[in-house]
């Protein structure tokens, strides 16, 4: 699932447009290597920011990885429950990290509560 964002934001690198894009998933709760975006052959994902929220009880962490069993790339502490926490980095121009060329973005959920996860970004060429 995708959110719109209106009006669209865009970003250069290396002289090429890329739009920020985002996707939505429901994580499972103490699975590994799931998949959040799929790789895109030849391109980098980068990281723009994220919101997190748990759908029960608390999330011990959230590890987006590099990869299916990949380098973890950011480790975060998830809101402690569904009453309304949210937790959130917002969209900032640098972005928070990117992926290895031609590699997706996986997260590991730390314990048995699954997550409702956006993440915004951008795919560019090196």
């Amino acid at each position: 699932m995708s959110v719109i964002i209106s009006p669209p934001k865009v970003y250069e690198v290396n002289g090429v447009v890329a739009p920020l894009q985002t996707i939505q998933i429901i994580a499972a709760g103490a699975t590994n290597n799931q998949t959040v975006i799929a790789a895109v052959t030849g391109s980098h994902i980068r990281v723009m920011g994220w919101r997190c929220q748990a759908n029960g009880a608390a999330i011990s962490s959230i590890n987006f990885k590099d990869g299916s069993g990949g380098t973890i790339k950011s480790i975060f502490n998830a809101p402690p429950n569904t009453n309304g926490d949210v937790d959130f980095l917002p969209v900032i121009d640098a972005g928070y990290f990117d992926c290895s060329l031609s590699t997706g973005l996986f997260v590991d959920i730390g314990t048995a509560t699954g997550a409702l996860i956006t993440v915004f970004y951008i795919v560019y060429t090196p």
